[in-house]
């Protein structure tokens, strides 16, 4: 999913701001970004590589390929909207470079202004109807 597709409903300048306040992050094949089950609340977003979207039943005798996300695509802001544990593992499968959205600094901008979390959540919430449709 491009980049522009969950932030779509942000203005340039909020974007840029946004973008302005992740933590670069670059990972080799095979290290695990997010492992299901744990807290993580940062939204992540790939400059370059590809990840894995893994998922263990509960049983902890298999697990499932989800899906696999490349260039522009977002992972972690399911954790981030719902405050619960992490639903699935994100492996990456090449060299990996990503933005890491903290949760710290997006909660302060998103508790400062109003206007800029509306479009926000907006943006999260056409994202993940878009991804139940395709999934459905």
């Amino acid at each position: 999913m491009p980049l522009d597709d969950i932030f779509g409903e942000l203005d340039y300048e909020d974007r840029l701001q946004l973008l302005e306040s992740a933590d670069p992050m670059n990972y080799q094949p095979g290290v695990i970004i997010i492992r299901q089950g744990k807290e993580t609340r940062h939204i992540y977003i790939i400059l370059d590589g590809e990840v894995v979207v893994e998922q263990t039943d509960p049983s902890q005798t298999e697990t499932m390929e989800l899906a696999r996300l490349g260039v522009g695509s977002v992972f972690g802001e399911m954790s981030f909207l719902s405050g619960e544990r992490t639903s699935a593992t994100i492996r990456t499968m090449t060299d990996v470079e990503l933005l890491r959205l903290p949760h710290r600094q997006l909660r302060r901008h998103l508790e400062n202004d109003p206007q800029f979390a509306v479009q926000f959540y907006k943006s999260l919430a056409v994202t993940l109807a878009a991804r139940l449709k395709v999934a459905n």
